[in-house]
């Protein structure tokens, strides 16, 4: 297990994720949508959500302020 803490810039990568481990993602603080496997998550301070292993997704917005900051917990495959 790893638990990081990310402060996402206000112009996030158009990165998409296909992680090995389960990542549950918790957003402190700001606002985010999040592309999770062809939805669209809208997530505000306090939401949190479980991206299964190998579940594309990527980070399509986030707020410039407050910065959005996150709480991840990567949970790996024994």
């Amino acid at each position: 297990m790893r638990i990081e803490r990310i402060l996402s810039s206000d112009r996030p990568e158009p990165v998409l994720y296909d992680q090995e481990q389960d990542e549950w993602v918790c957003l402190l603080q700001g606002e985010a949508r999040l592309w999770i496997a062809g939805d669209e998550v809208e997530l505000r301070a306090g939401d949190h959500c479980l991206i299964p292993a190998h579940t594309p997704h990527r980070v399509l917005r986030t707020s410039h302020e407050p910065p959005c900051l996150w709480l991840a917990v990567h949970i790996h495959p024994r």
